[in-house]
């Protein structure tokens, strides 16, 4: 599942309507390291990716090492959040390779 959204604070929704959902993983594309961080627009390029638990909102943090890629930072991008167990990911804009790397990746699953 994938969900844009440049207008809301990364976590702000995130903490307001997870009650009740079953327990997964989110991947946040961010600007910052933490959960009052901005939605970095840039999936493939962003500058950190927050992985947060919907059940317990405990989160990890990982720098992007795609971000300075000539090319396929998506791709690579959605394979990274793919291997920490995401099953959706939070952030501005992703481009087409990415988005079907990520529905490859996580049909497979």
């Amino acid at each position: 599942m994938l969900f844009s959204n440049n207008q809301m604070d990364a976590f702000s929704g995130i903490r307001y309507n997870m009650e009740g959902v079953k327990q997964m993983k989110i991947a946040v594309s961010s600007a910052g390291k933490d959960l009052d961080s901005q939605i970095d627009p840039r999936f493939g390029r962003c500058a950190y990716f927050i992985i947060v638990d919907t059940d317990t909102m405990d989160y990890e943090v990982f720098d992007n090492k795609n971000m300075n890629l000539g090319g396929g930072a998506g791709i690579q991008s959605a394979q990274f959040v793919a291997s920490k167990d995401a099953k959706s990911v939070i952030t501005g804009n992703c481009g087409p390779n990415a988005v079907r790397g990520w529905n490859w990746i996580t049909h497979l699953n």
